[in-house]
């Protein structure tokens, strides 16, 4: 944003000042030049002030945006985005305690110790305080106190019972929160939070309970995306996940469940039989197989079972994740084998089309890493099937059912797939690498 107490005349270079002077000396009539200054700022300050941002460690932080908004209040409904480099708790309910009639966006994120000196009745005060902005479609807040890069364990900052109406925004669409533990929302009454209209729920790496989770995606009416992405335990049995997003069944169409740095060790089911709107599903397929998932006959009789009534009716986008371990990463120039199991998944997957009638692209995470039977690429066309390589950053989504329509599909791996299939190696056997 502007710097009010930088940007002046004496803060010009002085032979720019000097010829700036030199000029204003030579006008007959200033008031003219006023006029003039002044339409020019009614028109520059609603774009300068249209995305606002603060920095921590900077005379620009967010307690110093609250002493500008207080100099000057005309500045208020100018600002559509605020982006706040650092979580002061303090002051950022306080920004929320004031009315921002077009405020559409706000993201906070911060790295490092967190300073809160709200005593217990100004955290009460601040939390009555806070008003819903009427306009406002995002919320993303991300906290990072600590990271342990060997061990990957995360410090988690977690939200006080008083900071709950921070979410309370009618218009909210999209909510992301990251290294947060935000159980507090387990004591809010069904009707205290009020976002309707959400439509993506982003939770990375965070701690909460299972109430809390039901809290934040129960009033949604319009829920689209839900994206888990987590790199230790999860806070309770992943099987619960489904009956959580229950809610939100009849809309709910894209489903990430991302946890980077485990397996599933227990027999734990993941059920999204009865989302009929669910087209798009990224799990490690253990969580929806259980420990039965294995090559033996047996187990695949179990799989087909399980493929039936554990994916949801209309998928057609099936991303599977933890399939190639993220930690040790195999070293330059070497690949991971694709086990057993995987393999006869992956194929059934292809082969059997009436498991997964509507499937229209397979993919699996990182698979430039896997050696894998080639030929899966041309089994995979003759079933009208798009089987390629996926990434953390791929938004995975049907746009429609023509195959050309794929959002996460790019032309360098349609052309990388049909030279695997020119080269003769598009043979049945299990030795072809990726």
């Amino acid at each position: 944003m502007g710097t009010p107490d930088r940007s002046t005349l004496l803060s010009l270079a002085p032979e720019l000042l000097l010829m700036i002077i030199d000029c204003l000396e030579k006008l007959k009539d200033k008031q003219s030049l006023v006029r003039t200054c002044k339409a020019a700022q009614r028109l520059t300050e609603p774009h300068l002030y249209w995305k606002i941002y603060t920095k921590i460690g900077t005379q620009n932080d967010t307690a110093w945006l609250l002493r500008f908004l207080d100099r000057r209040p005309d500045v208020v409904p100018m600002i559509h985005y605020l982006v706040l480099d650092e979580w002061d708790p303090r002051s950022f309910q306080q920004l929320l305690a004031r009315e921002f009639p077009n405020l559409e966006s706000i993201i906070a994120q911060h790295e490092g110790p967190v300073t809160d000196e709200r005593t217990a009745t100004e955290r009460r005060a601040l939390c009555r305080a806070v008003r819903p902005q009427l306009r406002m479609t995002n919320l993303t807040l991300s906290v990072q106190l600590s990271l342990d890069t060997a061990t990957r364990a995360t410090t988690y900052y977690k939200l006080e019972r008083e900071d709950r109406s921070i979410f309370r925004h009618p218009s909210l669409t999209r909510i992301r929160l990251s290294y947060l533990d935000f159980s507090c929302l387990a004591d809010t009454r069904p009707d205290y939070l009020i976002h309707e209209n959400l439509k993506e729920l982003h939770i990375e790496t965070s701690m909460y309970t299972e109430q809390a989770l039901t809290r934040l995606i129960s009033p949604s009416k319009k829920l689209w995306r839900f994206r888990l992405h987590h790199d230790r335990e999860l806070p309770f049995p992943a099987s619960l996940y489904p009956r959580i997003l229950s809610s939100a069944r009849e809309s709910l169409g894209m489903v990430f469940i991302l946890l980077r740095y485990m397996h599933p060790t227990d027999d734990v089911r993941m059920d999204f039989g009865s989302f009929p709107a669910l087209n798009s599903l990224t799990v490690h397929p253990r969580y929806i197989l259980g420990n039965d998932y294995g090559p033996s006959q047996a187990s695949q009789a179990i799989i087909r079972q399980r493929l039936n009534t554990h994916l949801p009716p209309n998928l057609q986008v099936f991303g599977l994740e933890g399939l190639v371990p993220m930690w040790p990463c195999p070293p330059p120039g070497m690949k991971v084998v694709l086990a057993d199991r995987d393999w006869c998944l992956v194929h059934m997957l292809l082969a059997e089309r009436e498991l997964v009638p509507k499937l229209v692209l397979l993919g699996i995470y990182y698979l430039e890493r896997l050696t894998y039977p080639v030929y899966l690429h041309g089994l995979a066309r003759e079933r009208g099937i798009k089987f390629t390589g996926l990434y953390s950053s791929d938004e995975l989504g049907v746009v429609g059912t023509n195959l050309t329509k794929m959002e996460v599909f790019t032309d360098s791996q349609a052309v990388l797939i049909e030279e695997d299939d020119r080269s003769g190696r598009g043979n049945r056997s299990r030795e072809g690498g990726g």
